[in-house]
């Protein structure tokens, strides 16, 4: 039997998730009713070592098909090269006018068609983080 990327691949994520959370195992997760700065990153851990565990399941239950295309690769490939240019872009631009540009490209290489879907969920994301980290938590975006 044939290991399939998926299985690498989540079993590489749930392993650096394990590290990521024994780093941040002293970070004050919760004081005087907030949480603290070990939240998000804790939630996200937990959610990305669960997603990779139940993939896991799919796959040796075969319930999960590796469809491997040349096309899917090269559209992986892209979608990394854009993100690190997103990454490359942020602090110079500004994170509120990168990340509309970044998930209107992003959104239409993963195949969604609506042009009015694009721009409302580009603009109501950016507006989220905005209002929500920028302006109620006083998060400081680059």
């Amino acid at each position: 039997m044939r290991i399939q990327s998926e299985t690498i691949i989540s079993i590489l994520l749930i392993a650096g998730g394990a590290f990521l959370l024994w780093v941040a195992r002293d970070y004050p997760g919760y004081w005087e009713g907030i949480h603290g700065p070990a939240f998000l990153p804790r939630l996200t851990l937990y959610m990305l070592i669960g997603l990779c565990i139940l993939l896991l399941v799919q796959v040796a239950r075969g319930k999960y098909q590796e469809r491997q295309t040349f096309g899917r690769m090269a559209l992986v490939g892209i979608s990394v090269a854009v993100s690190f240019l997103y990454l490359y872009l942020v602090p110079r631009v500004h994170y509120f006018y990168a990340t509309p540009i970044f998930l209107v490209v992003m959104m239409r290489l993963l195949d969604t068609r609506s042009w009015k879907r694009i721009i409302i969920v580009s603009g109501v994301f950016t507006a989220f983080v905005f209002i929500f980290f920028y302006k109620k938590l006083g998060v400081a975006l680059p």
